[in-house]
């Protein structure tokens, strides 16, 4: 995740993102967990929470792009990747999936770690 070069991805995933988002029902989460089973450590995914506030801040820093939508989607992963960047700026990716794992006693992607975070200050109810 934190060494995919996601410029050079940029359209495969935002057209993914929309093709599968256009399915009725599925909504922000269930189109991320969708294309997240194809490649879950790069494809991460969020909900309609972590969606919101991600776009708030891309509005923030003056993107224009619909909400939940495939660029804004690609966005997220972008800000994730620098997330996931900083993590293993000290650390080495594998040490810290190892400790990830030692904690957790499973394995756990990064990905996936990140997407919990997100998940715990942005969609979990206090």
């Amino acid at each position: 995740m934190a060494t995919t070069d996601l410029d050079k991805l940029r359209d495969k995933i935002v057209k993914l993102y929309d093709c599968v988002d256009t399915h009725e029902g599925f909504g922000v989460a269930g189109s991320s967990k969708a294309i997240h089973l194809l490649q879950s450590d790069l494809l991460m995914m969020w909900d309609k929470n972590i969606c919101e506030h991600y776009h708030r801040e891309h509005r923030k820093q003056g993107m224009r792009h619909q909400r939940g939508a495939g660029v804004c989607y690609y966005e997220f992963l972008k800000e994730m990747q620098k997330e996931a960047q900083e993590i293993t700026k000290t650390t080495d990716e594998s040490e810290v999936l190892e400790q990830l794992e030692s904690m957790c006693g499973y394995p756990k992607t990064l990905a996936k770690a990140l997407d919990e975070a997100n998940y715990m200050t942005y969609s979990k109810k206090p």
